[in-house]
């Protein structure tokens, strides 16, 4: 078996504190984790709490927020690739006055999906709850 463990050393803890030896083939019981010797003692296991560290209630909603909101531009982005890659060719059958009317009504219904795409963040609830527009069948 193989066990890796993050050992809560300070970045100036020495160096055979932050990089231990492997433990091979240990004998049973408790097993002296590798690291600072008794009596030595970092500044963070004296007591003394870094409040720098602590990470409220907000600041994860506000992470949770942003996350939501990356997720949400990268979707619509995709979307729009989809979309753009579907008007140019009806586009170009159009101005050069060779699209059927099917053609002209398909490139109206994804100009249409484009144009909700890119007022998807001006719904309410956005990014927490998104409304995404269908693309034409």
């Amino acid at each position: 078996m193989i066990v890796t463990l993050r050992l809560p050393h300070s970045a100036d803890a020495p160096h055979h504190a932050r990089f231990p030896a492997d433990i091979v083939d240990p004998a049973d019981g408790a097993i002296q984790l590798p690291g600072l010797e008794i009596g030595e003692q970092q500044p963070s296991a004296a007591g003394v709490i870094d409040w720098s560290q602590v990470v409220t209630a907000e600041q994860k909603a506000t992470a949770q927020l942003e996350q939501l909101r990356t997720d949400a531009v990268a979707e619509a982005a995709r979307n729009r690739a989809i979309a753009d890659r579907a008007i140019g060719p009806l586009q170009d059958a159009v101005d050069l006055e060779e699209a059927t009317e099917a053609e002209a009504a398909e490139l109206k219904a994804w100009k249409k999906y484009r144009i909700a795409l890119i007022r998807v963040p001006d719904q309410p609830g956005y990014p927490d709850t998104i409304d995404w527009p269908a693309p034409p069948a």
